[in-house]
């Protein structure tokens, strides 16, 4: 029995060694090839060097390999470079080798030179100089030495600048210095060639197209040339016109004067610009800020405004999810093209604010309209049918998404609160002499339903090119208990709502059971 005990000691004994070697083995059996690395591959004497081992999937594996230098194995990954030459090191791993790593070894730096490629380059940020530092023997070490641009260390042994001037450099090891060089950014021009980004713009203050100047050999010195609109000069390379028409742009330097380009300014594009107000019944402060929008809407045609219910009987279930994206938490309030102006901002003065009105302006005639948007609709029964087209007038590259609203006019629905009710300061508001709690209060632009996602459907992103035309295809929205001859259709195309531009590109609105198009 006393031997059977032994056996079964000895057996309980070696499973876990197994086992923990087993484990070992399969960790590391994704090394089926070796690469060395190192910072720097030629070191003088006495510097140490740091070898790097990667796996085929260029994972580091330093640890999990042999290291050989000269094919005597070494402890760790560093060793000391002790003798001027060449030095070859490689790692293995059971059968797997890796290449040989070659380190030059150099004698100890006693005198340096600094030489360059090119003692004069252009300023275009892509023509490069690059230097070059021998020592005493006339071996490269450039890898070892510490560059100075003027009297400031440089990191590089590369040089190029967008800037004309001339430029002193040196190297420097252990206070063992260089000569300098001077290197100059000069331009040599003797033709000038003129294009642009586009060549059409919409007549705004704020809508650029780039000029591009190239020189003789097409490089780019659009920064060191002037341009002109006929005889007046630019401010740079841009050109903006409110001015609808064709303008010749020119660019000059010393004398020396570009092709005539041709710069159509054509009339803006009609953008419409969408308010979202964020409100409620039970909210005392958010008839002004109601009566304040609809003023607006009324006067301008391109304003067009939602009223997003909250906490009530008219509560649009993703009221919370659209306002939250804003980091909005009060009412009323409200996004203006689905910019956040912040909460100082008041929708509810007694005379909206001048910064709504500022960012509307801005939407309207300062800003290019990127699309344009073209909606039908029909109803029949307890169901509206809305079809939605996207034009692309410029190119979008990020990701942009159709929302589809419907809204309704004339609701009533249980009794708002209203604290204007005799409140100082708002005499005038329509709101001063009405009860605290108005019955049968009259809403409008109620946002009922949305024919999409409640923050928008994407667009797929090889359908926003310009030119393009994007068909959303049928949306069928329930209309059932919403009053058809009261209501409207408001689609609009906006940028993710995720991403940090939220702003919406355009926004249109049609009757519902009508058709309106694209607004050019």
């Amino acid at each position: 029995m006393k031997g059977n005990r032994v056996k079964i000691f000895i057996l309980a004994f070696i499973v876990p060694v197994l086992l923990i070697t087993c484990s070992k083995e399969e960790k590391l059996l994704n090394i089926s090839s070796i690469e060395l690395e190192s910072e720097n591959t030629t070191v003088l004497l006495g510097e140490t060097v740091v070898i790097k081992a990667v796996n085929q999937d260029g994972v580091d594996i330093t640890n999990e390999v042999d290291i050989y230098v000269d094919n005597a194995k070494i402890e760790g990954p560093d060793f000391v470079a002790s003798e001027v030459g060449e030095i070859y090191v490689r790692a293995k791993y059971n059968k797997v080798s890796s290449p040989f790593l070659k380190i030059t070894v150099l004698e100890n730096i006693t005198s340096l030179t600094l030489s360059v490629d090119h003692e004069t380059i252009k300023p275009t940020n892509y023509d490069v100089a690059t230097f070059t530092v021998v020592n005493q023997d006339g071996d490269d070490v450039t890898a070892a030495v510490t560059f100075f641009k003027g009297d400031e260390e440089y990191e590089s042994n590369t040089f190029t600048t967008d800037q004309l001037g001339v430029y002193e450099f040196s190297a420097a090891y252990e206070g063992i210095a260089s000569n300098s060089i001077t290197i100059s950014s000069a331009l040599s021009i003797s033709s000038l060639s003129l294009t642009a980004d586009r060549f059409t713009i919409p007549a705004n203050d704020n809508t650029f197209a780039e000029l591009i100047a190239l020189d003789q050999d097409e490089d780019t010195v659009s920064n060191f040339v002037s341009y002109f609109n006929g005889s007046s000069e630019l401010e740079g390379p841009a050109f903006h016109s409110g001015e609808i028409g064709s303008h010749s742009i020119t660019a000059k330097y010393e004398g020396i004067e570009s092709n005539e380009l041709i710069i159509s300014a054509e009339k803006q594009k009609n953008r419409k610009v969408l308010i979202e107000e964020f409100t409620g019944e039970w909210c005392g402060w958010c008839p002004q800020a109601a009566y304040n929008l609809d003023q607006l809407v009324q006067s301008d045609p391109n304003v067009l405004t939602v009223g997003i219910h909250n906490g009530d009987g008219l509560a649009y279930a993703n009221e919370a999810l659209i306002r939250n994206s804003f980091g909005i938490n009060y009412f009323p309030s409200g996004i203006v093209g689905r910019v956040y102006l912040g909460q100082e901002v008041g929708f509810n003065d007694p005379v909206l604010s001048n910064d709504v009105l500022e960012e509307v302006d801005r939407q309207i005639n300062k800003e290019e309209v990127l699309a344009g948007i073209s909606i039908a609709s029909s109803y029949t029964g307890g169901e509206a049918f809305v079809d939605v087209n996207v034009k692309f007038y410029q190119t979008i590259d990020e990701e942009v998404n159709i929302t589809i609203y419907l809204i309704e006019n004339e609701v009533v629905s249980g009794s708002q609160e209203n604290y204007f009710s005799g409140y100082s300061g708002y005499e005038t508001s329509p709101f001063y002499n009405l009860p605290g709690t108005i019955e049968d209060y009259e809403h409008n632009y109620v946002l009922r339903k949305a024919g999409t996602d409640a923050l928008g459907d994407e667009i797929p992103s090889d359908q926003t090119a310009k030119d393009n035309t994007y068909s959303f295809g049928t949306k069928t929205i329930s209309i059932s208990g919403i009053d058809p001859a009261n209501s409207y259709i408001i689609a609009f195309v906006s940028y993710d709502i995720h991403g940090d531009n939220k702003s919406i590109l355009n926004a249109q609105q049609v009757k519902l059971g009508e058709s309106i198009g694209y607004d050019e």
